[in-house]
């Protein structure tokens, strides 16, 4: 299963966070985007691409599901 984490822009004007996490028979998702500004700055644009570029990377990895060997007693 992909691991949890956690990105921040620099000033901290955004930040991700992803969790993956089983119970049972269920995995539960969790993505969070939150920006502090709706515009930013040319100067700023090379971070933002790499913030999102760090978040489709991690929307990208594989969980992989194994079928269960069950044993019968004789």
């Amino acid at each position: 299963m992909p691991k949890g984490t956690a990105s921040t822009l620099p000033g901290k004007e955004g930040k991700y966070l992803f969790n993956v996490s089983s119970v049972s028979n269920k995995i539960s998702m969790t993505s969070i985007i939150s920006l502090s500004k709706l515009v930013y700055s040319p100067v700023e644009y090379h971070n933002l691409k790499e913030f999102f570029n760090r978040i489709v990377a991690t929307h990208q990895s594989q969980i992989v599901f194994k079928k269960a060997v069950v044993l019968s007693a004789l």
